[in-house]
Parts: structure tokens; sequence; C-alpha cells
């Protein structure tokens, strides 16, 4: 929960100052990747309060992984190794 606030507290302090690119083709994938975001932290609290069960845990990650990716959020570069 601690990461979802800080990451709106960052974007929202963005929006606010302007820092953040306005766009049809920037605004989706951000806001795919929120919703998704929290999809996901609303799937840990969940399982953490209650437990959902293996197949029901994955099900909701993949749906929250799959609304991020449609909206168009991406990952092209993940880690950059420094010798390969």
């Amino acid at each position: 929960l601690s990461m979802v606030a800080a990451f709106a507290t960052a974007a929202g302090v963005l929006g606010l100052v302007g820092w953040l690119p306005r766009s049809d083709q920037t605004d989706r994938p951000l806001l795919a990747f929120a919703v998704g975001a929290a999809l996901m932290a609303a799937t840990g609290v969940r399982d953490d309060l209650k437990s959902l069960g293996a197949k029901r845990k994955l099900a909701l990650q993949v749906v929250a992984a799959t609304i991020a990716w449609y909206g168009g959020a991406r990952v092209y570069e993940v880690v950059n190794l420094p010798f390969g």
C-alpha cells in the first residue's frame, strides 16, 4: 500500500506542477497502469485479510496486468546489466 500511495502522490504532484506530458498518447498508458496497479494492490490486501487461494489470486493478477497492457503500459527494459 505504501508503494501505491507513493506512486499516486508522485503522479499527483507531477500533474499539479505540469511536469507530466499531457496528450491522449501519454494519459491512457498512465491511467491503465494506475488501474492495473490499484487492482493488484486490492488483490494483495484482500489476500492478506482473507486468503483468496492461488488460482483466484493468479487470475486477478493476470486481469490487472492485462488491463495495464491493453491500455498501453509497456516495460521495454527491466534490468540494465553492466556487462551484457
